[in-house]
């Protein structure tokens, strides 16, 4: 399970159109605008600060396979999970995570406690998330049925903090 101290949240992305829309909504370049090309708006936003996030930004290729460290939610319990992506790249990563749910979801990719996160809200858990973390495999992995994540995986922290000038949190 994925313990988290409570410290502040860097965001990359979230995939969450109401925000997107209300803020559209209140700009007055779009007051004349109906309640559906406002939601367009903002799906195409949406589609537009993923595509960047990921193909450009975290467009980084690392040394070693991703995977994926956590616990899925469903409307039956949590469960722990871990998968590979078969990518070096965290952008490509991310994608592969997020293409891994069903359905209408709402994804936030962040950086918290020195782990990349990604937290998933959908129609099997509207009030609890699903959160992975994101690691790349390290010399130490010979099994992918491993349980002891931080011995044979590295946090992909430091190149995300890179990208964005942060420090580590």
């Amino acid at each position: 399970m994925i313990q988290l101290k409570g410290k502040p949240r860097k965001v990359i992305f979230t995939t969450d159109a109401c925000d997107i829309y209300d803020n559209l909504r209140k700009d007055s370049e779009f007051e004349e605008a109906s309640d559906n090309e406002i939601w367009e708006l903002a799906y195409e936003e949406i589609s537009n600060i993923v595509d960047d996030e990921c193909n450009y930004n975290l467009n980084i290729d690392l040394n070693g396979d991703i995977i994926l460290v956590g616990d899925i939610v469903r409307w039956n319990g949590a469960y722990p999970a871990h998968r590979e992506t078969r990518t070096h790249n965290i952008g490509k990563a991310i994608l592969d995570a997020m293409s891994a749910f069903d359905g209408d979801n709402k994804f936030t990719v962040y950086v918290q406690d020195g782990k990349v996160l990604l937290e998933q809200y959908g129609h099997d858990n509207p009030m609890s998330p699903s959160i992975v973390e994101f690691r790349v495999l390290n010399s130490n992995y010979d099994d992918f049925e491993a349980r002891d994540w931080d011995e044979v995986s590295d946090p992909i922290t430091p190149y995300v903090n890179k990208v964005y000038g942060w420090e580590a949190v």
